[in-house]
């Protein structure tokens, strides 16, 4: 017998365009009675904050750094653990998880949060960006690709449906809490 999907992490940011990855995911957790773990990287970045021109930088703002990080989860948490509530009604074994890295070093995140948790299977969404697209923003599902000795499952979402079913899809799910 092939191999068998006993623990999935699914990688989601939050959009609907995530989400897509979710009716593949599932319809492998029901083939191989596997666990689904969602996972969000929460990236803890200073942000940029706009200040006059003429004054001198004179601190950071770590408060109001600490606040935005703070929200950004609690909103983070609240979407997982609807997406969860889902999966679970749906008769799924789920549950979720918030780690934090930088956004630099996302796919270098789920890669090593994915190998030290024994997960055999990364899912994850595209976008597909080609060129310079690419080269300006990145993509965390190459870099999850390449580094992970994984298998991982990667989708663009409309794009064409394989002529093969390799990986089995349960559609009539819905999944968005937006």
């Amino acid at each position: 017998m092939g191999k068998t999907f006993e623990k999935i992490l699914v990688c989601l940011d939050g959009s609907m365009f995530s989400e897509g990855i979710l009716p593949y995911a599932v319809g492998e957790a029901l083939k191989f009675k596997s666990r689904l773990t969602l996972l969000h990287v929460l990236t803890c970045d200073i942000p940029m904050f706009a200040l006059p021109n003429a004054e001198p930088v004179r601190f950071i703002p770590f408060d109001l750094f600490a606040l935005e990080m703070e929200e950004r989860h609690g909103r983070m948490q609240s979407y997982l653990e609807g997406v969860t509530a889902g999966l679970i009604s749906a008769g799924l074994d789920a549950g979720w998880v918030v780690i934090s890295g930088r956004t630099a070093d996302v796919g270098e995140v789920i890669t090593q949060y994915a190998l030290s948790n024994r997960f055999d299977l990364i899912a994850m969404a595209t976008h597909g960006y080609r060129g310079l697209k690419r080269f300006f923003l990145g993509s965390v599902s190459d870099s999850v690709t390449r580094k992970s000795s994984l298998p991982v499952l990667v989708l663009r979402p409309g794009a064409p449906a394989p002529d093969h079913d390799a990986f089995e899809c349960a559609p009539d799910l819905t999944f968005s809490t937006n």
